[in-house]
């Protein structure tokens, strides 16, 4: 069953807590928000903190470095992320991290499907705090299995740098598409965008299709059913599918946002329609082109 609740808003660190050994993890939307297509944790890990080496084909993970550095090994390959950059690792590969900053660092995990890792999470703190629980058999209840070393095998993991990826330009916003939809089944897409000050998104809705909103750089005003939200760095907006919302740029500078919508390639399907086009996209005080209209309604999206 669809929530049919408001938007909602999370600062950081802020959602379902979980502690396990040094790290603190915080869920943020339950499963109906989006429709079971997939969870997200954020995480503190304090230097050299780590998670070793591991798989669980009941699972997929993207990271999003928020803050900090980090050393990631993905079927035998390493790859070091700093802020802002993105890691896909396929469903089923080995891979394991540690933070290598001198202060603690900040992750956010994308998982699909829903609410799978975040079961496992709950079970393990759950036998961290009772000696009368076996983890090691709660481990292998969820397929999590605890690796050796490897050596490198496909296939490996994506590594995405900030505003890499397929890229659109849609009136004065940047936005670049980082995977696709065999990546993750279908279950979601992630795109950043780069909005210059007063741009953004007209209201408008879109019920084939539902959003999550996460600023990186910036301050962003966004309207979601009836309710106004100021948002800055690290705070993050969960959309209920078909609800209308806009928002804009209230930066001096560009403000830069990661988007999630689910299913994947449903909106950048519609985007490159879009700029494909080359109609006229108009601005949140102007209102849309019409030609914009049209094809927006090809896709199930509607300006209000």
């Amino acid at each position: 069953m669809r929530d049919t609740r408001g938007p909602r808003h999370f600062l950081p660190l802020a959602g379902q807590m979980y502690e396990l050994g040094p790290m603190k993890l915080a869920f943020k939307p339950g499963e109906t928000e989006v429709d079971g297509a997939y969870s997200m944790v954020e995480s503190i890990e304090p230097p050299g903190a780590s998670v070793a080496l591991h798989r669980h084909p009941s699972w997929q993970e993207t990271f999003v470095v928020l803050e900090g550095h980090f050393d990631f090994e993905v079927a035998g390959a390493r790859h070091a992320l700093g802020p802002e950059e993105i890691l896909v690792v396929p469903q089923g590969a080995a891979h394991g991290f540690t933070c290598t900053s001198p202060d603690a660092g900040r992750l956010l995990t994308i998982s699909t499907p829903s609410r799978i890792f975040e079961a496992f999470v709950a079970e393990v703190s759950a036998a961290n705090r009772d000696a009368s629980i076996d983890v090691h058999a709660v481990f292998a209840s969820h397929g999590f299995e605890l690796l050796p070393p490897q050596p490198e095998q496909a296939p490996s993991a994506r590594l995405f740098r900030a505003m890499e990826g397929k890229t659109y330009q849609l009136g004065r916003m940047t936005l670049a598409f980082k995977r696709t939809d065999g990546e993750d089944e279908g279950s979601y897409s992630i795109f950043e965008s780069i909005e210059p000050p007063g741009a953004g998104a007209g209201r408008h809705r879109h019920p084939p299709f539902q959003e999550t909103f996460l600023v990186l750089e910036g301050r962003f005003d966004f309207e979601a059913a009836g309710e106004r939200r100021s948002m800055g760095p690290g705070e993050m907006l969960v959309i209920p599918r078909g609800a209308p919302h806009g928002f804009t740029c209230t930066s001096e500078e560009a403000g830069r946002l990661l988007t999630i919508s689910t299913p994947a390639r449903v909106f950048e399907a519609g985007v490159a329609e879009l700029c494909a086009s080359k109609v006229d996209s108009g601005t949140p005080q102007g209102g849309p082109a019409m030609d914009l209209r049209a094809i927006a309604a090809r896709h199930g999206l509607e300006f209000l």
